[in-house]
């Protein structure tokens, strides 16, 4: 009886191991490399042309909280939504949550695993350690300044104040941050400047020897009132925030999501996509599609006069706010004109690259 009793223990041992093994297999890698859109359902991936809705909810049985925005550092992907929430980029598996915010707006990676977060709900840049993923420190934008857009360099992060909806709030200052001195880490506000109405996105080209950086103004646009400014675009010194030289961009309202591809500027307005000169402000109407999204990759087409020679051109992935926000156009730059469109199951709100 004894022997029948210890076969009894093994078996019950062994299959419990075994049930505990099923209960935390980790899921495959079916993800990393491709492309990432983030809608109002959660996010969605594409590759080779195949579209796989909903990985973050498939994988974790968990509901994203107003998915906003998706980055990337390293393996891990982080999910801007209500909180901040970090998966593996390869198999999607939640590894933490990040809370504390009230209206989470950006993120930009800086310098000693850090973060800026920018929480455009009570005006502030909140500083995340990457290492324990709290949150140690806040930097004060102003009262009422409603930050939405941060870009940052290797040692200066430049923080946009882009007014509000409520109640009509027109701002027109940004404010930079030092966070690193002499190899070490600080959050040190260095100067705070005015541009021109409601700063929406910038960018550094990163090209050597280019000390600027370049900010879009989206000015103020209600289809309802006449009363609308128009937007503009700025040339800024990166060290100091000095206004280097600035350009009115007529005719064109709304101008947001200011974007950098192989030294080329796009951006969306409420009249169209545009590519903008960096040097002289020079814009040009790339298509006449209303959309709040834009991401440009680099993208290979077969050439319209031979089907054995293929060519390459920046391709515009946007959507259509007034008609279509749940697809996604792609637009071929050297052929001026629309190629393929991707339809997710609900409205489109940022797209990325891993």
């Amino acid at each position: 009886m004894k022997i029948y009793h210890l076969i009894f223990v093994l078996i019950l041992f062994f299959s419990c191991n075994k049930e505990d093994e099923n209960n935390n297999v980790m899921p495959p890698n079916n993800f990393g490399s491709g492309i990432y859109i983030v809608n109002d359902q959660g996010i969605s991936f594409l590759k080779d042309n195949v579209l796989t809705e909903n990985i973050f909810y498939n994988t974790n049985n968990i509901a994203l909280s107003n998915p906003k925005k998706i980055k990337f550092r390293g393996t891990k992907a982080y999910i801007i939504s209500d909180n901040i929430t970090t998966v593996n980029v390869n198999n999607f598996d939640l590894k933490d949550v990040i809370d504390g915010f009230t209206d989470l707006a950006d993120i930009d990676f800086i310098s000693f695993d850090r973060v800026f977060a920018i929480d455009n709900g009570d005006s502030k840049v909140k500083v995340i350690d990457l290492i324990t993923n709290q949150i140690t420190e806040d930097i004060e934008t102003g009262d009422n300044t409603y930050p939405s857009f941060i870009v940052s360099g290797k040692d200066k992060s430049f923080v946009l104040n882009g007014g509000s909806n409520i109640n009509n709030y027109i701002d027109s200052t940004f404010i930079i941050i030092d966070h690193k001195n002499n190899q070490i880490p600080t959050t040190d506000i260095i100067a705070s400047r005015f541009l021109a109405s409601n700063p929406s996105s910038g960018v550094y080209i990163g090209a050597t020897g280019d000390w600027l950086m370049y900010i879009l103004c989206k000015g103020v646009y209600n289809s309802s009132v006449t009363s609308n400014i128009e937007s503009s675009f700025f040339r800024v010194y990166r060290d100091n925030g000095v206004i280097e030289s600035s350009f009115n961009l007529p005719g064109i309202y709304n101008a947001r999501n200011l974007i950098e591809s192989n030294n080329n500027l796009y951006f969306t307005s409420a009249n169209g996509v545009y590519s903008i000169n960096r040097n002289t402000g020079f814009t040009q109407q790339l298509c006449n599609i209303n959309s709040d999204v834009l991401f440009v990759r680099t993208e290979e087409y077969d050439d319209n006069d031979s089907t054995t020679v293929s060519s390459f051109s920046q391709m515009l992935y946007v959507n259509d706010i007034n008609n279509n926000s749940n697809k996604i156009y792609k637009f071929n730059v050297s052929l001026m004109s629309f190629t393929d469109t991707i339809i997710t199951n609900s409205r489109v709100r940022y797209i990325n690259e891993y």
